[in-house]
């Protein structure tokens, strides 16, 4: 017998004759986060860390948690089928060894056990095994007068048996983000800022399996160092999903643009949306140098003025590649709460100076036209301001 965490995935299993791919992208992405010394190999539709020392275990299981492609993972143990005997007596050492990994647990009160029989050759049935388990879990906590008891909606605890053709897998199920690891679906740009939306939108294209590279737009002098570190700081959040491969943040100046488009251009109300243009732009240029096929964008329609379809349109008219708005149709309070789920949420709501709000005209545009919006750019030079941004564009 040994110690081992069991990785299971869903939408994986079902890419058909791609399914090697992906398997292979979700294996390099958990092995990249493991401990030193500690592997992990494939067998049966899923995947087996072997434990060697218990301190790392809440570290791996903590990666395993912000790993998108695992759908349910958990810390148990192997053992070899000859270990167990072959005889009804099974049910008993079964019991015996479930219960001592839920007295390893904290606080609990329900509980479930769940049995999956792939060797059907196994000669007891899953749903004899789950009922007698359970009764020997059960009756042992009754008798040392602690209150616990069988749910099989919503346990506390959910203890998995899967009987294997060779080894008998023991574990405490947790749940994981599921979706596809990152780095199977390809590469896009996503515009950072410092609120709510954008890293929650970043974070949905990376559940996807899409690898984001990260672009923020700061407006200093006018806006504060700080500003600049929330961003920083958001970014090392959305490392921990991230697979593979660290986070690239490339931060552009902005403050040219903002002149040129507040001086120059006509047509104040349409500001915002032309600086957006001009942010999409320079975007859509990093997306070439990088190889990414598409940006993203933590819009949600209807949510301020200019995230109207019409100002959607106008500020996406700017760029060839498509433009993800994965929030589109969710409120404010379903973003806030996902961006609590993933960690951004205690740095986003932080103060901070937001660049597209400190340029925000007092009668902003809500539905742009297209004609207007063309001859707003007739005003001022914007191929020479994009080339600009770029040649002053750091990388973190």
């Amino acid at each position: 017998m040994k110690r081992v965490i069991v990785v299971h995935y869903d939408e994986v299993a079902l890419k058909g004759g791609n399914r090697g791919y992906f398997e292979d992208v979700l294996m390099r992405n958990i092995r990249v986060g493991l401990p030193k010394g500690v592997a992990v190999t494939q067998e049966w539709g899923r995947m087996l860390v072997d434990i060697n020392d218990q301190a790392v275990v809440s570290e791996v299981l903590n990666m395993l948690s912000h790993i998108p492609g695992v759908a349910t993972y958990g810390a148990g143990v192997s053992l070899s089928r000859d270990e167990l005997s072959d005889d009804h007596s099974v049910i008993d050492e079964l019991g015996k060894m479930v219960t001592s990994m839920l007295q390893e647990c904290e606080v609990w009160s329900t509980f479930r056990i769940t049995a999956k029989r792939v060797d059907k050759g196994f000669n007891i049935e899953s749903n004899v095994l789950e009922r007698e388990v359970g009764d020997r879990v059960f009756e042992h906590f009754k008798s040392v007068g602690e209150s616990k008891s069988v749910s099989l909606r919503n346990p506390e605890k959910e203890v998995v048996v899967e009987i294997l053709n060779k080894k008998v897998l023991i574990y405490i199920k947790e749940r994981g983000i599921s979706g596809l690891p990152v780095g199977s679906s390809g590469k896009a740009v996503a515009l950072l800022s410092g609120g709510f939306d954008s890293p929650v939108a970043a974070y949905m294209l990376m559940k996807r399996g899409v690898r984001i590279v990260a672009i923020h737009f700061h407006g200093m002098p006018h806006t504060s160092e700080a500003s600049l570190d929330k961003v920083k700081s958001i970014v090392k959040v959305l490392n921990n999903f991230s697979g593979e491969k660290r986070i690239k943040l490339y931060i552009v100046p902005v403050e040219r643009a903002m002149k040129a488009i507040a001086l120059e251009g006509k047509q104040s109300k349409l500001r915002l949306i032309l600086l957006r243009r001009f942010m999409n732009r320079v975007a859509q240029e990093v997306a070439h140098k990088v190889g990414a096929k598409a940006l993203v964008t933590g819009e949600s329609v209807g949510q301020v003025a200019s995230q109207t379809l019409e100002n959607m349109r106008a500020t996406a008219e700017s760029v060839d590649l498509p433009v993800l708005r994965p929030l589109c149709g969710m409120n404010k309070q379903e973003i806030i709460n996902i961006a609590s789920e993933i960690g951004t949420h205690d740095i986003s709501v932080l103060p901070h100076d937001d660049t597209c709000a400190m340029f925000m005209p007092k009668s902003p545009e809500t539905k742009a036209k297209m004609p207007e919006v063309r001859e707003a750019l007739k005003t001022y030079d914007e191929d020479t301001l994009v080339e600009q941004a770029l040649s002053d564009m750091e990388l973190v």
